[in-house]
């Protein structure tokens, strides 16, 4: 999932629509029944996290800050439950 959103941003096929990648890599995700339901709130834990680190020019970083979203996504989908 991390690398098809870093491909998404490298490719940036509708470049008016950056957040639709995050929808979208929510949709993979669930699409090869990694989860069972679409995931809107990784889209919003990645808003969560720096722009700078979002769009970094490293790959790690950026590889980086997709996994802290996914960590905090579920954290807060997790608190949202309780």
């Amino acid at each position: 999932a991390a690398l098809a959103l870093e491909a998404w941003h490298a490719i940036e096929p509708l470049q008016h629509r950056p957040w639709l990648g995050a929808l979208l890599v929510a949709g993979l995700l669930r699409a090869r029944e990694k989860t069972r339901h679409h995931l809107p709130c990784l889209n919003l834990a990645l808003r969560e996290v720096p722009r700078e680190r979002r769009r970094a020019r490293d790959q790690v970083t950026r590889l980086s800050a997709f996994l802290d979203a996914v960590a905090l996504g579920a954290a807060q989908g997790l608190k949202d439950h309780d």
